[in-house]
């Protein structure tokens, strides 16, 4: 009942854009009093698919602010789209409050630009949710957190997984968030490594990641009988909720763990002997 509960609040506190037609543009892009930063998107446009990551949390960030932020498919809203010329997707607009154009987004699609974009044209101010992610950089950080007496959540991202590592929304941040704020559950930290920095090689190394995103659940406590958790590729927030009420995922023993970190201190590296038997049987 608690991960049905769990899945229903994320599901319905994801902030996405206004999704407008012909019918209704005018009369809800306009004459509101508030500027309109409009989306003119095709869903079969894989450029549109990746901007969605970005644009998405601007519904959020500029939320009861004099910025709307609304989007609309040009290729079945014709009217529209011939309206403005749009003949090329994803197309940026922003408009005032009279449908005069202001701007075109013509910069690389994230979501900081975005940010920037509005805020230099509008003068109005996004409102920065703090993070319930910790950010990891470095063995020490992966040391002091697993080893923190709490249950660990840990996220591997590379960069194209941006839809799990964008600190300004993401179901992860939400996730995280119900649990350390709504909840004000304290025992499980949520974190994220990014596999693309440096500094986290050893990490990377050491958990054998080699796809993304994979996320691990440490245990809080430091048993012999203590096992981590692992999920990788493909994965949703059903998968995320299932591995933290331990139905689902590869289990690997904590003593394994440490026995490996050890040899990797040692040697600097694995042998291909040394790295079997980490996983067993899926759940």
């Amino acid at each position: 009942m608690f991960g049905f509960f769990l899945l229903l609040f994320l599901r319905v506190s994801l902030g996405f854009a206004i999704e407008l037609s012909d019918s209704d543009f005018d009369l809800l892009a306009f004459g509101q009093n508030k500027y309109s930063l409009v989306n003119f998107y095709s869903k079969s446009c894989a450029h549109c698919y990746h901007l969605a990551f970005h644009y998405d949390p601007l519904e959020t960030l500029f939320n009861n602010t004099d910025v709307q932020i609304i989007k609309i498919d040009g290729i079945t809203n014709k009217a529209v789209r011939a309206r403005y010329g749009i003949n090329t997707f994803p197309k940026v607009i922003l408009f005032d409050s009279n449908g005069q154009i202001v701007a075109q987004f013509q910069s690389e699609r994230t979501t900081d630009n975005l940010v920037t974009f509005v805020r230099t044209n509008t003068g109005v101010e996004p409102n920065y949710p703090d993070s319930s992610v910790v950010r990891l950089a470095g063995t020490d950080d992966f040391e002091k957190t697993i080893n923190s007496g709490k249950e660990v959540v840990m996220a591997f991202v590379y960069p194209w997984t941006q839809k799990w590592d964008n600190i300004h929304h993401s179901f992860y941040e939400n996730l995280a968030h119900h649990y350390n704020v709504e909840m004000a559950d304290s025992s499980v930290v949520f974190c994220v490594v990014d596999a693309a920095n440096p500094e986290n090689a050893e990490t990377v190394s050491l958990l054998q990641v080699d796809r993304y995103p994979t996320v691990f659940k440490f245990p809080g406590a430091s048993s012999a009988s203590a096992e981590v958790r692992k999920i990788d590729h493909n994965i949703d927030q059903d998968d995320v909720v299932g591995l933290l009420r331990g139905e689902i995922g590869q289990t690997l023993s904590l003593v394994k763990l440490r026995e490996l970190k050890d040899q990797l201190q040692a040697e600097d590296s694995f042998h291909d002997d040394e790295a079997t038997g980490w996983f067993h049987e899926d759940l």
